[in-house]
């Protein structure tokens, strides 16, 4: 399954029968004391053992494996080419849609963003580590390119079309990009998030275990044996026992609800008896569909700012964990949700009790999320200026649903502290971590004010770039996967340039004391994620504070 292999056979050797990934000789003369040795011409630059049945060391290929293709950039260059000679072709000859979008073509868009990624997978497999392409599949592939280009440009073409329907338009191929073409594990933590999901599935909906039960299978397909697409498209094919389970840390101090989409495709996979692979990309695919829904009503809510809104949702990082089977996706996703109801309310003439409802359900979640999100809460003073407009009913509504969603954060602060890392100093949580304690650094912190101070200003002054760079998503995966600056600096530069793009049709404003109290409050909010970080990642009285990644602010930061 590395790559193709060329065999030249003695005599009395015969090929009995052969696939992409092994192959059966039949030796006449072959025995204990004469073993069948070949040299075997791989396109990997590596030097392995294959065994014979993976039994017998004696009956062994001896592989010298060598060479690489030199011609791979040139190949992906001349697609890239073709793909967007091809855009500007459709661009120009595609008439003006017609009136009134059916919400067919989103679905459609979704089904043809699959296809075509998992085609790009079998594709490239086929023509990096085999040295061949399949005519059918890469037909097939350029069909279906064809196909969702049509579709893309036919939707964003479309008269009338608001600016939540463009989001979806453009949004799908790019999340599913994230979802699909990224390596299972490849992101942050996944594994332990797949593992708590998982366990949700298997009814332990109240778990807060640090550990869970995980198909035995899943643990075999982790970083290390699937490196490349060639190791993935052998893994997808392998089955699954669903009932060969063993134990694996769990994210358990995530709230359940948090992996409601991804649990969709986990529980389908599990009916169907899927490859655990297959079930691990569904639960990936479902967390992008829950990802787009909220993201479809984050900007159909906001009265204004809707381009900002937008382009901040197309967030290289922001799309990444949206792809990914983790619960940090649907954190950031709540609370926009949250900002974006809040300003919609503070606009709206009359609140009705199905309003406040709903709004209530949204501020329950946000207890739901990180502990350290909760102070978005405060937003609710926003709507003070619009209270006449709440009857005293729906005010005592809020007011109870602020109280679960605090004590909600209180449950989880508790669980946290729980925690090994809770104590008073003594334990490792992390490789390389020692003397990590929230109580200890606590009271170190408390004890010594200059080491407060020099710490926060060393942190913010050696770290912001790395914030700044893992915000951006300029580093994905385990901050090991690089991206071309080039696409990064366009996005940052429509980043700062959307507040400057004004809807005349949008209305509603912040005043300069609501600019003040946002801007205070995400300032605070940045604090608290670098104080929890502080209290339980960094060794007690250690400078800088460790662990802070810059996908800790998507929730807040543009507030």
């Amino acid at each position: 399954k590395d790559g193709i292999i060329r065999l030249d056979l003695p005599k009395g050797i015969s090929v009995l029968s052969k696939d992409d990934f092994s192959f059966e000789l039949k030796c006449r003369d072959c025995s204990e004391s004469a073993p069948l040795i070949l040299n075997v011409s791989n396109e990997i630059e590596k030097n392995e053992i294959m065994l014979l049945d993976g039994k017998n060391e004696n009956k062994a290929l001896s592989m010298t494996l060598y060479g690489y293709h030199d011609n791979y950039s040139y190949c992906l260059a001349c697609f890239v080419i073709y793909c967007l000679m091809f855009f500007v072709f459709c661009f120009k000859n595609i008439q003006n849609s017609k009136k009134g979008l059916v919400k067919k073509y989103y679905v459609l868009e979704f089904i043809l963003s699959i296809i075509f990624y998992f085609l790009i997978i079998d594709n490239l497999s086929n023509y990096l580590y085999l040295s061949k392409l399949s005519f059918l599949s890469f037909l097939f592939l350029i069909f279906i390119y064809s196909l969702l280009v049509y579709l893309i440009i036919f939707i964003i073409k479309s008269k009338n079309l608001q600016k939540e329907k463009f989001y979806l338009g453009i949004a799908i191929p790019i999340a599913l990009g994230y979802a699909i073409l990224i390596i299972p594990n490849y992101v942050a933590d996944e594994q332990v998030h797949f593992t708590r999901a998982y366990n949700l599935v298997d009814d332990n909906v109240l778990s807060t275990s640090s550990v869970a039960n995980v198909p035995n299978d899943f643990l075999v397909y982790n970083m290390g044996n699937i490196k490349d697409y060639s190791d993935l498209k052998y893994a997808l094919s392998k089955g699954t026992n669903y009932n060969d389970e063993t134990t694996f840390s769990s994210a358990g101090s995530y709230g359940g609800v948090l992996y409601f989409f991804a649990d969709i495709g986990i529980f389908i996979g599990k009916i169907f008896s899927l490859p655990i692979l297959i079930t691990f990309y569904l639960s990936r695919i479902f967390n992008v569909a829950g990802m787009l829904f909220f993201g479809y009503f984050i900007i159909k809510l906001l009265p204004f700012g809707k381009n900002i809104a937008l382009v901040y949702l197309l967030n290289p990082m922001y799309m990444h964990q949206g792809g990914s089977v983790s619960a940090d996706s649907m954190v950031n996703s709540i609370c926009l949700l949250f900002i974006a109801s809040v300003l919609f309310f503070k606009q709206k003439k009359k609140i009705e009790t199905k309003d406040v409802i709903f709004f209530t359900f949204l501020i329950v979640l946000v207890g739901f999320a990180k502990y350290i999100y909760i102070p978005l809460i405060l937003l609710l003073l926003l709507l003070y200026k619009n209270k006449d407009s709440i009857s005293k009913k729906n005010k005592k509504i809020i007011l109870i649903g602020s109280i679960i969603a605090i004590l909600l954060c209180l449950i989880s602060v508790t669980c946290m502290y729980l925690l090994p890392a809770s104590k008073t100093g003594t334990e490792d949580i992390a490789v390389g971590l020692e003397n990590v304690g929230m109580f200890g650094q606590l009271k170190y912190i408390l004890n010594n004010p200059s080491y407060a101070i020099r710490c926060i200003i060393s942190t913010f002054y050696y770290k912001f770039h790395d914030y700044v760079v893992m915000f951006f998503g300029m580093s994905l995966g385990w901050l090991n996967i690089g991206v071309y600056y080039l696409w990064i600096w366009i996005y940052i530069f429509l980043f700062f340039s959307a507040p400057f793009i004004y809807n005349s049709n949008e209305f509603g404003y912040f005043d300069k004391k609501e600019k003040y109290f946002c801007n205070i409050l995400s300032l605070f909010l940045s604090f608290l994620c670098v104080l929890s970080m502080w209290l339980s990642w960094t060794s007690i009285g250690s400078v800088p504070i460790e662990g802070v990644q810059g996908r800790y602010f998507l929730p807040f930061i543009r507030i």
